[in-house]
């Protein structure tokens, strides 16, 4: 059957994705060339002859290149082709095993795509290999003159070479779609590199399992600190909505790191390997990538729009430390009285300008953060290790043929180009910003204190956060002179202590 022969493996040469003397870095295709009655022509080494499209010779050099993952698409004039001088052509493909010190072609099998068999069904379409009806010859368009203006051409061909173990491959097979066409069409050539998925989809399924009973019970821990703080239990509507969205977020956490450290792993392995012994996962296999990738997103939004819900929810308060300072004499109806001099407000006014000031103060800068990782992916040229090849070039040359992009390695480079740069720039924040430039959330604390201000923050009904900006001089309201005696006694003599925040 089909799959035997698919299965085949007597090939002993060892491929590599670098040049080297430990194996082949081209794959050895050979064609035999027939014509329309069946008689040999010729015997050649393939290096574009099977591909419609035509590019440059630098270019198509790459396209039987190991491990490269090689495709062309362009519009065919049917004309051409129909009225060329050539004379129609066969092919017979071999691909050329020299491992045991002789020559030895093994076929290539082809498989027509939409090939109807004597009962009327295109068993080649679908996914049984048991059932497919291959071929050993094909051709890539008709060019002998019918009358009908119409010829059959091969509109898709893809070279499918799959692995089978360190630097072996199976037999490769060549899939092909004809079309009947009249004036013009698109032709595409491709090869494909494909792997066996199964271990990755299992070991990511397996780590996604075991983190995400990890995150379950941490989220346990965090739904029972709720209810203490919240003054609720656990059967009340509030704390099944926090249950859920907080599952939703670690499981969005999870997702992200088991994503991000298994694209690493396909990064870092494809790109160091110099024998061939994995492959990307091509764009049908990348179902569970996308999956995960999109759960996780979603899962993200649900966070981030509870949060906002929730932070709209926390209850702020200003208190004011400052006493009055004298009594000031008014008329109450015919009479004088005496009251206390009133305090001015200016001042909460002020702490809350400023409380809402910081509100959207971060340890990253986010524009700062977008320009390094720009910087880091074009610029330094990382972005360009993102291609369905081995190669290593963070400047891959004009002349040379430049594959697509890989979904998981592009997704890895930009992950660790974030990472990397969040946490860069957070420790320079940290050690370097706040330490030597400025301190905002600090500074706003010493405010409070400056101004006699303290404020509380409830973002629970029975938990919050309490600021302690009740001066230690007293009076806040005060004029220029005093209050620069304050602040200098308090600077050189040391007489006060440190204003903290209290959780």
């Amino acid at each position: 059957g089909a799959d035997e022969a698919l299965d085949d493996t007597s090939i002993g040469t060892t491929f590599v994705t670098r040049d080297s003397a430990d194996g082949l870095a081209v794959l050895p295709l050979v064609a035999a060339l027939y014509s329309m009655d069946g008689s040999f022509v010729s015997l050649l080494n393939v290096i574009n002859e099977i591909i419609l499209c035509k590019d440059r010779l630098s270019r198509q050099h790459s396209a039987f290149r190991v491990g490269v993952a090689y495709h062309i698409e362009c519009d065919v004039s049917i004309g051409q082709l129909q009225y060329s001088s050539e004379v129609p052509v066969f092919f017979d493909l071999y691909l050329l095993d020299e491992s045991s010190g002789s020559s030895i072609l093994h076929p290539i099998p082809v498989l027509i795509e939409n090939y109807i068999n004597e009962r009327g069904e295109r068993v080649n379409q679908g996914s049984d290999a048991g059932q497919w009806q291959l071929v050993k010859r094909f051709f890539l368009y008709e060019n002998v003159y019918t009358g009908s203006g119409q010829i059959r051409i091969a509109t898709r061909m893809q070279l499918i070479v799959r692995l089978n173990s360190d630097g072996n491959i199976f037999p490769p097979y060549l899939r092909i779609h004809y079309d009947v066409v009249n004036n013009a069409a698109e032709a595409s050539f491709g090869v494909s590199y494909l792997q066996g998925q199964m271990s990755f989809d299992l070991g990511m399924g397996i780590t996604t399992a075991i983190l995400s009973v990890a995150a379950f019970v941490y989220v346990g821990f965090l739904a029972n600190g709720y209810m203490r703080r919240s003054g609720t239990f656990f059967c009340e509507p509030k704390t099944f909505i926090y249950l859920i969205v907080q599952s939703c977020y670690y499981l969005a956490t999870v997702m992200f790191v088991v994503l991000v450290f298994g694209c690493t792993f396909w990064l870092l392995f494809f790109k160091i390997q110099s024998t061939l012994i994995t492959t990307l996962l091509s764009e049908s296999q990348e179902v569970v990538f996308e999956a995960l990738l999109g759960l996780s997103f979603s899962f993200q939004v649900l966070y981030v729009v509870w949060l906002l819900w929730f932070q709209s929810q926390v209850e702020i308060f200003l208190l004011d430390w400052e006493r009055p300072r004298g009594n000031q004499t008014g008329k109450t109806g015919a009479e004088n009285s005496v009251t206390m001099a009133p305090v001015s407000i200016w001042r909460t006014y002020f702490i809350a300008n400023e409380w809402n000031e910081i509100q959207s103060l971060r340890k990253i800068n986010p524009v700062l953060l977008l320009f390094l990782v720009t910087l880091i992916l074009q610029v330094l040229g990382f972005g360009n290790l993102a291609t369905r090849d081995p190669r290593v070039e963070f400047f891959p040359s004009e002349e040379d043929y430049v594959a697509d992009h890989s979904q998981i390695i592009r997704f890895s480079l930009t992950a660790l180009s974030f990472l990397f740069t969040a946490v860069l720039l957070r420790v320079y924040t940290v050690w370097v910003y706040e330490r030597f430039i400025e301190h905002k959330t600090q500074q706003f604390v010493d405010l409070c204190s400056v101004s006699n201000v303290s404020i509380f923050i409830f973002s629970h009904m029975r938990f919050g956060y309490y600021i302690h900006g009740r001066s230690p001089h007293g009076q806040a309201d005060t004029n220029m002179k005093e209050m620069c005696r304050n602040l200098k006694n308090e600077a050189v003599k040391s007489l006060f202590g440190l204003n903290v925040v209290i959780f």
